[in-house]
């Protein structure tokens, strides 16, 4: 009876410190800034139930919130794309001796951390590739009148 007593307090243990570990990802959200000229200025935050917040500030299509959701599968890109980068080992800033360009803002929180990353310039691809399948996923060109593969205006 204390053999059995302890395997299952250890098994207990073991599955616990495992749910711990293996922390699902919350959500993601990516922040665009502002420029010296017409950069779209907004933010999007994608939930892990498929929830999408947009808020539209500056040289967008649509200003203020705005809301839709994206599929499961969608959200399990992005989450594999967070991993497949190393996101949680990325700087905190990339910056260059450039000016005029805006800052892209990617936060990342998985379980109860989180992790911001400031783009300015000088990235790694990967989270570049990162920015870009947030906006794909989240279709923000609705929103924002800006195509998210080239950056180019669709309409205003």
């Amino acid at each position: 009876m204390k053999l059995m007593r302890a395997i299952i307090l250890l098994a207990t243990c073991l599955l616990a410190a495992g749910g711990r570990a293996e922390a699902q990802t919350n959500k993601i959200s990516l922040e665009r800034t502002a420029c010296f000229g017409t950069c779209p200025v907004y933010k999007l935050t994608v939930y892990s139930d498929g929830k999408v917040e947009y808020e539209g500030k500056e040289y967008v299509k649509e200003k203020g919130p705005r809301t839709s959701r994206i599929s499961e599968k969608n959200f399990l890109r992005l989450m594999k794309k967070v991993e497949g980068i190393g996101f949680f080992r990325l700087n905190d800033r990339y910056e260059g001796r450039i000016t005029d360009l805006p800052t892209r803002i990617t936060t990342v929180t998985k379980g109860d951390v989180s992790k911001t990353v400031r783009n300015y310039y000088g990235g790694p691809k990967g989270l570049h590739d990162l920015e870009q399948l947030i906006d794909e996923v989240t279709n923000s060109a609705q929103w924002t009148g800006v195509h998210p593969d080239t950056d180019a205006l669709i309409k205003r």
